[in-house]
């Protein structure tokens, strides 16, 4: 087989790729886009406050904030512990269409957060040159736009979008580290100026990471845990000794530390500024999700002998058998369930035991796409991501490993797995899972035919060739413009 019928393969895989973008990606999101205007209530409780925050910024130009008896509130005491992205993209839309915010509003950000994710991880794949792992990412992501138009104002409907985009920049960075300097991914799109292309890829990539950490405080955690993997994978892979890696990379390892510390206080820097900006009263109730609830309440999930139910109301009660004036989802509350579950542990230590016992074999039992148990996803992706660092070898066939997005991909699954353990086995919380798997069954598909092909393409001299550029190119503009353009042209301006 010579390098022209690979080349010729190569340009079906695209084609192929733009043909499933063009013909159901983009009917797909364009159908979730209208489907989601039949939401008609504020199914999510918090949902309704995001609106009176969005109504307040459009009144008075005050965001995050709410305006409730005359008194103006910041967010965190009316959408109690709960995180700013949904209430910001909600006043976002409310000001840029100057109409208060409706209950579809909120189905169709978590569309265009699905929508917005998948095209920016199809986009690293074909900028990686993993085409078929494009294509066959493509052909997944109908399925995730689908789900996030159902009719609820649930945030937890975007999380699929959310992993895809935090994944992003842990596997740009975790590029570099393997490549050494700023080169190598793009090399062949960025047409000769492949430092600038990756610069842009890290901006990308940091903005995608700000918004699913914005939106769900707890992916920061995902995000900075894949972003510590891929950098560690790429630096593994580079043909040096440990010492000559760190030597060569401490430009990327110090960038590494700066995107890290500004994704860490980026949440907490936009309360703040409008704090000063506006002058809002300091918020008496977190501004975030606290951990302890959740965890305290999800004793609950499984039949226990604590007496403990997955209730908000069963939170409260514990934390005021403690203290009779706590309020609640204040900071005091939240030391108080830290005080409480501890306590546990040192009084009943079996039944504690028992309890994740129990948890962790509801969670693993569940099936993804009805017939995968979750507990062989574990597996799996653990096994593809070592098969990747054994085969990896560099060619002109790929810009960097696919250990490096499978080593992210598997670290978000077990970070998922452990966040039902702890809390609850519902699908909201685990959903993602099935997101990162296709694209690890994606990845490694990419990985063994490329496998295969390397010692023809190898024996042929094959190499990137100004088609091959200009092609990936117009095919990553189509992967954003069928993504993005029918989210921005179903936003009418004004609301029924």
């Amino acid at each position: 087989m010579s390098g022209k019928v690979l080349q010729g393969i190569g340009y079906l895989i695209r084609i192929a790729t733009a043909v499933v973008l063009l013909v159901v990606v983009l009917p797909t999101v364009y159908q979730a886009m209208g489907k989601a205007e039949r939401c008609t209530a504020f199914s999510w409780s918090a949902s309704k406050q995001w609106a009176v925050c969005a109504e307040t910024a459009r009144a008075e130009g005050v965001w995050l904030a709410a305006r409730v008896n005359g008194v103006l509130k910041p967010a965190a005491d009316v959408s109690l512990a709960d995180d700013i992205g949904h209430n910001l993209l909600c006043t976002i839309v409310s000001v840029l269409s100057d109409r208060s915010v409706v209950p579809s509003d909120v189905v169709q950000i978590n569309v265009a957060l699905c929508a917005f994710g998948s095209a920016a991880m199809i986009c690293l794949l074909l900028a990686a040159r993993f085409d078929i792992a494009a294509l066959i990412l493509s052909c997944s992501v109908s399925t995730i736009i689908q789900e996030a138009s159902a009719h609820a104002t649930n945030p937890h409907l975007s999380h699929d979008g959310l992993v895809l985009l935090a994944l992003v920049l842990p596997c740009v960075v975790g590029a570099i580290a393997q490549a050494g300097k700023q080169k190598s991914l793009c090399e062949d799109m960025a047409a000769g100026n492949s430092s600038l292309c990756s610069r842009s890829w890290i901006i990308l990539g940091f903005v995608c990471s700000a918004a699913a950490t914005l939106v769900r405080g707890a992916y920061f955690a995902l995000a900075v845990a894949a972003f510590v993997g891929c950098v560690a994978a790429g630096l593994w892979l580079r043909n040096r000794t440990w010492q000559l890696r760190f030597a060569s990379c401490r430009r990327v390892l110090f960038t590494s530390a700066i995107l890290v510390a500004l994704l860490m206080y980026l949440p907490t820097g936009i309360l703040r500024a409008r704090d000063a900006i506006w002058n809002v009263a300091p918020a008496t109730c977190i501004e975030f999700h606290g951990l302890s609830h959740n965890l305290v309440i999800g004793l609950g999930a499984v039949d226990n002998s604590l007496g403990v139910e997955w209730l908000d109301q069963s939170g409260l009660d514990l934390a005021k058998k403690l203290d009779p004036n706590v309020v609640y989802v204040t900071p005091r509350y939240y030391a108080l369930l830290w005080q409480q579950y501890f306590s546990f542990w040192e009084q009943h230590p079996r039944e504690m035991v028992a309890i994740y016992a129990r948890k962790c074999r509801a969670l693993l039992t569940q099936t993804i796409w009805g017939f995968v148990p979750l507990w062989s996803v574990g597996v799996v992706s653990l096994a593809m991501a070592a098969f990747a660092f054994t085969r990896f070898q560099k060619w002109p066939g790929w810009s960097f490993s696919h250990a490096i997005i499978l080593t992210g991909a598997c670290i978000m699954i077990y970070l998922l797995l452990a966040q039902g353990v702890a809390t609850h086995h519902y699908r909201g919380y685990w959903r993602p899972i099935e997101i990162l798997f296709a694209l690890e069954i994606a990845v490694f598909v990419d990985l063994a035919v490329g496998v295969v092909a390397r010692s023809i393409r190898a024996k042929s001299g094959a190499v990137a060739t100004p088609q091959d550029t200009q092609s990936r190119w117009l095919l990553t503009i189509v992967a954003v413009a069928v993504t993005v353009g029918p989210v921005l042209l179903c936003w009418g301006p004004a609301a029924p």
